[in-house]
């Protein structure tokens, strides 16, 4: 992406249009988790929580006609093989009919218990698809969100740490920074890091760790 010819000031705008993103996540977060207690309580299940994230609620947000939110969208084409090297959980996209429509920012929904099989599969099916010299999600903007939706009472920077670790070991060839804790309250931890592959194109993820624990189904 290249909104003005300036690095610093792209960096900047993708800033901006990531932070205002990670607001409404938040805030459709915040109310999902208080209608579960309705009555209605989240099924321990990645895919149904997205479901029900983006259908009632993230779907309601082009009141604010800042985006367009994406459920399930195909990443990166081959057309030799005529197949897409992943699915992106959502996508968003400025909501400005003069905005391209193939300019957009990813959201990748993972769960998180801080039990080691859901943080690695946070950093191999999450953070390794956005990041190296050949990604399985494009970076528009240089920059893309995981959503983490945590699901077990734990002490989420204790697990960011064990999180950090294991990206340290799982991921190669591409330098990675810690994650950067950028803001939090009871419910919700926001994180960066950021990559460098090989070829030197730097790429920052944001991380939403948002609270859902006491609104999740009891297995």
């Amino acid at each position: 992406m290249s909104a003005f010819g300036n690095n610093q000031l792209n960096l900047l705008y993708a800033q901006g249009i990531a932070e205002d993103i990670i607001a409404i996540l938040v805030k459709c977060c915040k109310k999902m988790k208080a209608d579960a207690f309705s009555g209605n309580l989240l099924p321990n299940n990645e895919n149904k929580i997205t479901n029900r994230l983006f259908n009632d609620y993230l779907e309601n947000e082009h009141v604010y006609k800042l985006f367009h939110f994406q459920l399930q969208a195909p990443e990166n084409y081959n057309s030799k093989t005529n197949l897409y090297a992943g699915i992106a959980d959502i996508r968003v996209t400025l909501w400005d009919m003069l905005s391209l429509p193939t300019i957009y920012m990813l959201i990748e929904c993972k769960r998180v218990d801080g039990k080691a099989p859901l943080n690695k599969e946070y950093i191999k099916e999450g953070v390794q698809r956005f990041i190296g010299d050949l990604p399985k999600y494009k970076s528009h903007y240089g920059r893309n969100i995981i959503l983490g939706y945590v699901v077990s009472s734990i002490n989420i920077p204790e697990n960011v740490v064990k999180m950090e670790m294991l990206q340290a070991k799982l991921i190669e060839g591409v330098s990675i920074s810690d994650f950067e804790l950028r803001g939090y309250n009871s419910d919700w931890y926001i994180y960066s890091s950021e990559s460098t592959s090989g070829e030197g194109i730097s790429i920052i993820l944001d991380h939403l760790f948002f609270n859902l624990s006491d609104a999740i189904i009891a297995n």
